[in-house]
């Protein structure tokens, strides 16, 4: 059995799909209705919430945020890739967002 640390059984944490450690040390991780999360990488965990396009994601069955990847010049560009079952779309989609210090904002969208 799979148990998350106790930092994480708060704001509807319990269906992780991803997560990642960002260059700075900090955790970001993902949830299938469309929420992100950021922690400190210490103990206790202490995720708050970074964004959500919780609106755009259809999380019916298993479809929803499926996953995100941070691009390989992450330290300096910013860009993240997240993966997610579009709602009016009724298809899966990645789009672009940029990570910055002030904000998250999204790029653009490309259909799969």
């Amino acid at each position: 059995e799979t148990k998350m640390a106790s930092g994480f059984n708060n704001n509807n944490a319990n269906i992780p799909t991803k997560m990642h450690w960002l260059p700075d040390g900090r955790i970001i991780y993902c949830v299938r209705f469309g929420t992100f999360f950021i922690s400190p990488n210490t103990s206790p965990l202490q995720p708050t919430k970074l964004f959500s396009i919780q609106n755009n994601v259809n999380a019916n069955g298993e479809l929803g945020l499926l996953s995100f990847e941070l691009d390989p010049n992450f330290a300096s560009n910013g860009y993240f890739y997240v993966y997610y079952t579009h709602l009016s779309l009724d298809t899966h989609v990645v789009s672009r967002f940029t990570f910055t210090a002030a904000n998250i904002a999204l790029w653009g969208r490309h259909y799969a």
